[in-house]
């Protein structure tokens, strides 16, 4: 994957790494001309500074000017010898060195973890690049990872700058609910959304189907003119207890507007804006006007986290924590919590495999930190 601040043409300023380099840095050295000079032995044919802007502003400009020419790298090694003696600016150097993209993230809180995902990673990672499909489908048995797959396309998402809207019961059970909280993350007033006719003689909308389209036009029109990104996940498509004679979770309605709202992302221009992660959408196959080419689906498996998946979130963790473990310690913690898991105590014996192993793997992380305080 390519690295998230040295592979990229825009400085990464919304990541944690990125606004600790930059508030390091104009900490660091305010002197204009000691500054100018960092830059320009950075690399050749570099861009003018505006050297009147103030050393704040200067940083700022220094950071997107050295990514968009790929010269960061340079600025931070150049950084480690000019302050050598100071830990804080090395620490964020560090960060920045070994950061991670957003679709390679197996920690995302202290209580959010992915451990087994590469399929759902790869199919992510097409949909919210510039390949052909727009749209993913995310089925599987309840219980077995599904919704955990938001975490990944929310989190490259918010690497790009893009808004994330996650959907769901009971927040959203109703396709006026989507819709409205689809416009409010764009900043429109509710008197500006489309509505469904009512009696009034001047609403055209006397159908879902048209009021969906009109819906999905408007959003098209918006999106043009603020030139932002939504993109947009939308949860239990499925039946309740995924038994379809119990019904569906939400709204029918809610799936009926998506599939029309799939469509739209068939024309290009409505896709430079948008895309789609449909989560436990129930239907067998998927409607009959949809493109093959503007779609994926893929399927969670409980039993698919194996030892050498906990065995790389270990090493991730331990990365993060500053933790000082020796790899066989680590694969012999993965070995006996895949084995607890399967012989699990009483008391969480009727949860889901993922639940138990997730359950069995913080309890242990959480005995290392009581250990070592």
């Amino acid at each position: 994957m390519a690295h998230p601040f040295f592979e990229v043409i825009t400085f990464p300023f919304n990541r944690e790494e990125g606004k600790a380099l930059y508030n390091i840095l104009k900490q660091a050295e305010k002197n204009i001309a000691r500054i100018r000079n960092i830059y320009d032995q950075c690399a050749a044919n570099l861009p003018s500074l505006t050297l009147s802007a103030g050393p704040d502003n200067l940083w700022d400009e220094v950071l997107r000017n050295l990514t968009s020419f790929g010269a960061l790298k340079n600025l931070c090694d150049l950084i480690k010898i000019q302050f050598a003696g100071q830990q804080l600016i090395l620490d964020a150097i560090n960060a920045v060195e070994k950061a991670k993209s957003a679709s390679e993230k197996k920690i995302f809180s202290k209580d959010i973890f992915i451990l087994d995902c590469d399929g759902p990673r790869e199919a992510i990672n097409k949909i919210t690049e510039d390949s052909t499909a727009k749209v993913l489908l995310i089925r599987g048995k309840k219980k077995s990872g599904k919704t955990h797959c938001r975490y990944i396309f929310e989190s490259i998402a918010k690497e790009k700058d893009i808004t994330p809207v996650y959907l769901y019961d009971p927040v959203t059970t109703t396709v006026e609910d989507v819709i409205k909280s689809i416009f409010s993350s764009m900043g429109v007033a509710d008197s500006e959304i489309p509505k469904l006719n009512t009696g009034n003689p001047l609403n055209k909308n006397t159908t879902n189907y048209a009021w969906y389209k009109e819906v999905c036009t408007k959003l098209k029109q918006l999106a043009t003119q603020q030139g932002k990104k939504t993109w947009i996940v939308a949860d239990d498509l499925g039946y309740v207890d995924d038994d379809k004679e119990l019904g569906p979770i939400l709204d029918e309605e809610i799936r009926r507007f998506f599939e029309l709202f799939a469509l739209f992302l068939m024309d290009p221009s409505f896709a430079k804006y948008f895309r789609l992660l449909l989560i436990s959408y129930a239907e067998q196959g998927v409607p009959t006007n949809w493109k093959e080419v503007m779609w994926m689906e893929i399927s969670t498996d409980e039993n698919s986290i194996q030892q050498i998946h906990v065995e790389g979130f270990l090493k991730e963790w331990k990365t993060e924590e500053k933790k000082d473990m020796l790899d066989q310690e680590l694969i012999t913690l993965a070995g006996e919590i895949i084995a607890l898991a399967a012989n699990p105590p009483a008391e969480i014996a009727k949860l889901s495999r993922p639940e138990r192993i997730h359950r069995i793997l913080t309890g242990k992380l959480d005995e290392i930190k009581r250990r070592a305080s």
